[in-house]
């Protein structure tokens, strides 16, 4: 199960939270293993640092309060855990995969046979950046394209704006409240 940067800062932000405790059981192992990136880990200290939460729930973190979470969920941070990124949070250079859809340009970037990952691509959204339902924000296809490259079956986010399938190939694509219902943890 792979986490985005959305899930680590929903946890930090509310330790008593879904995301928090879905993060406890992933660096335990129990019931599943979780993975990020290390396009994500920086994503979410920048976002921790830049501050995030809406309105009375806005604030910045401070080095000391990153580090004591990081030691919170050590294991998920362990180097065997951040898996390596091809591409940054950036459109691939390759434009010929440019305003294509999200499972060709997955299918084409990670050289994996998974024909699940062109199946309706009619109906896949396109990568391309501007928010809107048709398009998949080139700053987040890392993460997915990690996650076809190594196996997870979970991409766990809260973002919807992008992730507007139910799969992307073989990847479930889940919110932290659907995968803590899913484990009996709400």
């Amino acid at each position: 199960m792979a986490f985005d940067a959305t899930v680590l800062c929903g946890a930090l932000l509310n330790p008593r939270g879904v995301e928090f405790e879905l993060l406890i059981r992933a660096a335990e192992g129990i019931p599943f293993r979780g993975f990020t990136t290390e396009v994500v880990g920086m994503e979410f200290v920048r976002n921790a640092y830049q501050g995030f939460g809406a309105a009375e729930r806005f604030r910045r973190y401070e080095q000391p309060e990153l580090e004591e979470f990081l030691d919170t969920f050590a294991p998920l941070f362990d180097a065997d855990n951040i898996h390596d990124s091809p591409i940054g949070r950036a459109l691939t250079p390759n434009h010929q995969l440019h305003d294509k859809p999200v499972g060709q340009v997955i299918y084409e970037l990670t050289g994996e046979n998974d024909a699940s990952l062109l199946a309706e691509l009619e109906a896949q959204p396109t990568v391309t950046p501007g928010p809107s339902l048709r398009h998949f924000d080139p700053f987040d296809l890392h993460l997915a394209l990690v996650c076809v490259r190594d196996g997870a079956d979970v991409l766990c986010t809260f973002n919807s704006t992008d992730y507007t399938m139910e799969r992307i190939g073989p990847v479930r694509i889940a919110t932290p409240t659907a995968l803590a219902r899913d484990y009996g943890l709400i």
